[in-house]
C-alpha cells in the first residue's frame, strides 16, 4: 500500500472511530474532565467491518493521543475480528487482555501494545470484561504528562520539517510523536466543533496557522487572547490542497 493511500485510510478511519465515539456520548481529550455527571468508561473498543486490517493500530495510537484512554479497535470480515490494542503509562495493555482471555482466540503483545484474535459474536461480552478490568483506574490516570520536545516560533515550522518528522513514524506509546511548545501564541476565531473541540486560527510574527484542539470547547471563546501551546504539526491534505496545521494537546493563559 502507497504511503498516499494508507495516510488517506487511517484519516477516514479515525474519523469514523471519532464519530462513534461522539455518537455514545463522547470522551474529554487527554488531560480534560468530562462533564459533570457524564458516564464516561475507562476504555475505548470499537469494532467495524469497514476498517482495514493493516492500519487499526496507528488509529488506535492517535485515539490514546486524542482520548488517553486504553484503546482497542477491532476490523472485522465476516464472523472474525482482528484487533490492535494500545494503552497508556498506568495500564498494562497485555495484561488487561489476559483478564479477559476467555472471549479471545488469541492475542499477544506487551505493555504498550497488543494484537487479538475474536469472534465477532464474543465482543459484547469482552467489552463488558476488559471495561470491568480498567475500573481501577482513575481521573489523574487519565493525564498525561506532557514531555515538550523543543520551544519554537511559529514562523519556523515548514512542510519539510513536518515531512521529516513523518519519517519517524509509526508514533505510539513507546514511540511518542514529536511536542512543541509555542508561547505568547495569538489565538483568533475560535469555534466549538463536534462534541466539545476548539478549532481556531493561531498567529504569531505575521504566521497563521489552522489549529484543533479536543476536547477544549469549555475555553470557547479564545478570540485575540495570548496563549502558551503544546502541539504536533501535521500536513493534511484535502482536495490536492496541503494544509500545515497544528493538533493542540495542551495550553494555558500566557503568563
Amino acid at each position: 500500500m502507497e504511503n498516499s493511500a494508507r495516510q488517506d485510510i487511517e484519516k477516514e478511519i479515525l474519523k469514523q472511530a471519532i464519530e462513534m465515539i461522539e455518537g455514545q456520548g463522547g470522551y474529554p481529550s487527554a488531560g480534560r474532565v468530562g462533564v459533570k455527571g457524564q458516564d464516561i468508561e475507562n476504555a475505548i473498543i470499537l469494532a467495524s467491518e469497514k476498517w482495514h486490517q493493516g492500519v487499526i493500530g496507528v488509529v488506535a495510537s492517535k485515539l490514546v493521543d486524542i482520548y488517553y484512554r486504553p484503546t482497542i479497535l477491532i476490523s472485522l470480515s465476516g464472523d472474525a475480528g482482528k484487533g490492535s490494542a494500545r494503552g497508556i503509562k498506568a495500564f498494562h495493555i497485555l495484561e488487561g487482555l489476559q483478564e479477559c482471555s476467555q472471549h479471545l482466540e488469541r492475542f499477544g503483545g506487551h505493555k504498550a501494545a497488543a494484537g487479538l484474535s475474536i469472534n465477532k459474536s464474543h465482543i459484547p461480552a469482552f467489552k463488558e470484561a476488559f471495561l470491568n478490568a480498567a475500573t481501577h483506574l482513575k481521573h489523574e490516570d487519565f493525564i498525561p504528562a506532557l514531555s515538550l520536545d523543543a520551544s519554537i516560533h511559529l514562523d519556523e515550522l515548514n512542510e519539510k520539517m513536518v515531512t521529516e518528522m513523518d519519517s519517524l513514524a509509526p508514533f505510539g506509546l513507546g514511540n511518542p510523536e514529536p511536542l512543541f511548545c509555542s508561547r505568547e501564541t495569538r489565538v483568533v476565531q475560535s469555534q466549538i466543533v463536534g462534541s466539545n473541540h476548539l478549532r481556531f486560527k493561531a498567529t504569531q510574527k505575521n504566521r497563521v496557522f489552522n489549529a484543533i484542539a479536543f476536547g477544549f470547547g469549555d475555553m470557547h471563546p479564545l478570540s485575540d487572547k495570548y496563549m502558551d501551546m503544546a502541539f504536533t504539526p501535521q500536513i493534511e491534505e484535502w482536495n490536492g490542497n496541503r494544509d500545515l496545521k497544528l493538533n493542540v494537546k495542551g495550553m494555558k493563559t500566557a503568563a
